[in-house]
Parts: structure tokens; sequence; C-alpha cells
């Protein structure tokens, strides 16, 4: 029993409900490759007769954009293989004005009766311009967001080096130290020194030549403090003329770690004092060191950096271009000075202090001079006679 055919008015129904979708409606004759239904909305869009149309495949194929027929293609092939269900494609149209318009196909072959042998290639065509120009629109705006993205990672990079580089030298600065300090003392390094290194008298330096030649000074400093390390330790300028080194022992160096950071601060010492070609001058200049080892002398930053700096003012103190390593007797040592120049300037207020002088004499007994003695009245305490050096600068 045959299904019924199809009357016209059914086709003209589906023309309707077609139109009222938006949808132009189109049928090819696959065996003769002629359009026995033309896609008439769409062709009218683009300002072309159906004269100008005709019923050849040829028309549609020449104003179909070069770049989308290779994508038109791969569709149709996909289909006819099996490898989709439908024939679906997007292409951009050459209107009659110049102008390229989006459309989308969907096709499907319906095979006819046996005995005609016949191949009806029927599918729709709709207009995706509209779409494509929001997705285009979308694209260009995601393409700017990408780019503005890269710039501001960009630029995010650059502050962050910024921020942990001396402008000066280009080591890295106090930040960066500090950073790699707390990393540290949390548990995520082995044990390490710190070493504080200070130039010997460099406000001399500043005062005789300038500041120019003082921040060249500095930056071959920082050259030359970079030859004594290894890659993995880390340099630093902490500000003016103090620069900070971190230490690991190489892994292949079995000296404990306070041996080979000697090795390091006499290294140090020794190519510092090396003369400073700079211009036409010859500049010398000394440096300084004071060692603090983790774990030992301190389990937080401000520990290792307090007591790196206590053992670098006992280098300055007991004659520069030394090196020092930290000592309890030290940190001892300052905070009983700073306890006696806090009572004394107490002194001087509540006038505890007594002014003598004492006769001086020859070997024959005769007066030759006076010397002056200040005798500190301290409620309570004969003890304060043990200190000799004077509390502060005379000025």
């Amino acid at each position: 029993m045959r299904s019924p055919q199809p009357t016209s008015d059914d086709h003209d129904r589906l023309q309707l409900a077609v139109e009222a979708a938006g949808l132009d409606l189109w049928e090819n004759d696959l065996v003769a490759g002629t359009v026995t239904h033309p896609a008439t909305r769409t062709f009218i869009e683009l300002g072309y007769s159906l004269e100008e149309v005709g019923n050849s495949l040829n028309f549609w194929l020449d104003i179909v954009h070069p770049e989308d027929r290779p994508a038109i293609d791969t569709a149709l092939v996909a289909y006819r293989e099996g490898r989709a269900d439908n024939y679906r494609s997007e292409f951009r149209l050459l209107g009659k004005d110049g102008e390229w318009v989006w459309y989308a196909n969907y096709g499907k072959v319906m095979r006819g009766a046996k005995e005609s042998g016949m191949h009806r290639f029927i599918g729709v065509t709709f207009n995706i311009n509209d779409r494509k120009q929001r997705e285009e629109e979308l694209a260009r705006i995601n393409r700017l967001l990408s780019l503005q993205n890269q710039q501001l990672d960009q630029m995010n990079n650059h502050l962050e080096k910024l921020s942990t580089t001396d402008p000066l030298t280009k080591l890295y600065n106090r930040r960066a130290v500090n950073e790699r300090l707390h990393r540290l003392v949390s548990g995520e390094g082995a044990a390490s020194g710190l070493l504080f290194v200070d130039l010997d008298n460099f406000k001399k330096t500043n005062d005789l030549y300038g500041h120019d030649v003082g921040d060249i000074l500095l930056c071959q400093v920082a050259q030359r403090l970079q030859s004594c390390i290894d890659s993995n330790d880390m340099i630093a300028r902490f500000g003016g003329d103090e620069f900070v080194l971190l230490i690991r022992a190489p892994e292949n160096d079995r000296r404990p770690l306070r041996q080979y950071l000697e090795s390091v601060c006499q290294l140090v010492l020794s190519v510092l004092a090396q003369p400073y070609v700079i211009g036409d001058l010859l500049v010398y200049s000394y440096g300084s060191i004071g060692a603090a080892c983790f774990p030992e002398d301190g389990w937080s930053v401000d520990e290792l950096t307090k007591r790196a700096d206590i053992a670098l003012y006992c280098a300055k103190k007991q004659g520069r271009n030394l090196y020092r390593f930290f000592e309890p007797s030290m940190e001892v040592a300052l905070q009983q000075q700073d306890s006696i120049e806090k009572e004394l300037r107490a002194a001087l207020k509540s006038r505890q202090l007594e002014l003598l002088y004492q006769i001086q004499v020859d070997r024959e007994l005769k007066p030759i001079g006076v010397e002056a003695l200040l005798r500190w009245h301290h409620p309570g305490c004969s003890a304060r006679w043990n200190f000799c050096p004077m509390p502060w600068p005379a000025t």
C-alpha cells in the first residue's frame, strides 16, 4: 500500500510554516545537478532577481565566500559518509551591493521512488548575520580583554619586580630579603647564613667625590659581591651602603656551615678591598661583615636580622675590614651599654654626677696639670664603676 502523495495544499502549508519561522526552503536535484526550488527569499535579500539566479547550482557556488567553501565541502562529505545525520553549514554570501552576509544551511537527501532513481536534496536557509556580528563583536571584545589581561599581567610582573628590586644596583631589596627569610624560618629552607656587609667610610667617599661617584661605587660593589656567591644564594641591597647575603652551603661541600661562611666572608673582604676604577679616580673602599646562622642564632626574621646587625656593629667597633659571627655576649654587652646610657641621662637630671679634679704631678711630685673625674653617685649600687669607655661619642 502506497503512502498518500502530498498535495499542493500540503506544499503551501509547509511553505507558509517555513516562511513564518524565517526559513527559506530550497530543493536541489542531485542527479541533474539543478535547482528544483531556489532559496528565493535569500537571493531577494541579497538583491538578486530570480532570472539572475537561474536553476543552476553554479550561481550559488559563485557567491559563496572563498574562505567558507572548505567548511561547506567538509560538511557535505561528513553527511555523505554517514558521519552526520544531516548537512549543516554556515557561510557568507556576496550581496549585489558587495557586502558579505552570513547564512546557515540545514539539509537532507530525500530518496524518491525506486523506479525514478531520483535523489532530492531538500533543506532550509536562514539569515544568521546578526548572530554572527554579535559573535564577532564578542570575539573582538574577548580578544581585547585577553590583550588587556596580558598587559595587566606584564604590568603586575613589572611592578612586582620593581617592588623587590633595588633601582640603583638592580639587586634584590629589603622586601625581597624579608620574604625569603620568612620562607626560610617557616620551614621551607635548610641551614643558612645571613651576612650583613657594610662599606667602611662610605660617607667619606661621597663627601670627597660626590654622590654620583658613590652610586657607581655601590654598583661595582654589587657586581663584586655577586661574584662571591652561588646562583642559588641571594644578594640584596638593604639600603645606603649596606648589603645582605643569604647563603646556604652547597650540597657537595662537607664543611660545617659556619666554616663555609667564614670562607665566604674572607673572599668578600678580599674582593671588596681591591681598588675601584671610577673614571679617572682610583677609589679604595673596604667592608665589614656581621654574620648570623639559621637556626642557631634565631628562629624568626627579627632575631636573625637583629643579630647579624649586632655582629656587624661589633666588627666595625673592633677595627673595620673584619667579619664577626654573632655571639650571645655581644647582645648582652649592647644591652648593658644601652642600660648605662639611659641611666646616665637620668643621672644628669637628678644630679647624681659629681665633678672632681685631681692634680697631676711629675717624678719630683711637682704639679704639672689637672685631670677631671666624674663620680656617679648611683643609689644603692657601687658596681657602676666597672665601665670605662665613654657612653656616647663626644661632640
